[in-house]
């Protein structure tokens, strides 16, 4: 499929009953906007390992922001025509905002549902399709919120130890 000529503008929408995404290009400056909602993650503590379940809760919580993002990326991508191309794109300007709060019993902890924004804006030097380019983009997104996730998760953990909740006392 060729690529249009700049200048070259998209906006594509997706919804789910987790999040929503938004697309914008406008000439060679590309706007992706998720929202997702992840809900409640109870990890059971086994054998006493505080860490271990805090750890558990934190990929469940990358894995479940991926599956959803995966999801809203399909979805915008069914909206744009059929492209064969991939793209080597650079990481472009990520912002995210996130509040977490979490509880812990005798025998598990429990983080409460979870709010997930990502931006990014990024600047292309090249025409890719709008199909790479939501891939790429989106697939770089999520390193660098999976990244942000585990520093979270590795505070929660912290604060736990703290405040003397990593035992079961």
């Amino acid at each position: 499929m060729k690529v249009p000529d700049f200048p070259h503008r998209v906006t594509v929408e997706a919804t789910d009953n987790g999040g929503a995404a938004s697309y914008e290009r406008s000439g060679d400056t590309v706007s992706l906007q998720f929202d997702v909602t992840i809900p409640s993650i109870l990890t059971p503590i086994i054998g006493h390992n505080f860490a271990e379940a805090v750890e558990k809760s934190c990929e469940a919580e990358v894995e479940r922001t991926r599956v959803a993002l995966e999801r809203l990326v399909n979805d915008m991508l069914a909206k744009l025509p059929p492209s064969s191309d991939s793209a080597d794109i650079a990481r472009g300007h990520n912002k995210w905002s996130e509040q977490r709060r979490w509880r812990r019993s005798i025998d598990s902890i429990t983080i409460a549902p979870s709010r997930h924004t990502i931006k990014s804006r990024t600047d292309l030097a090249d025409p890719y399709s709008d199909a790479a380019v939501i891939r790429a983009v989106a697939a770089n997104a999520l390193a660098d919120h999976a990244e942000a996730v585990r520093a979270v998760y590795q505070q929660i953990f912290a604060d736990a130890r703290s405040k003397g909740r990593t035992s079961l006392n």
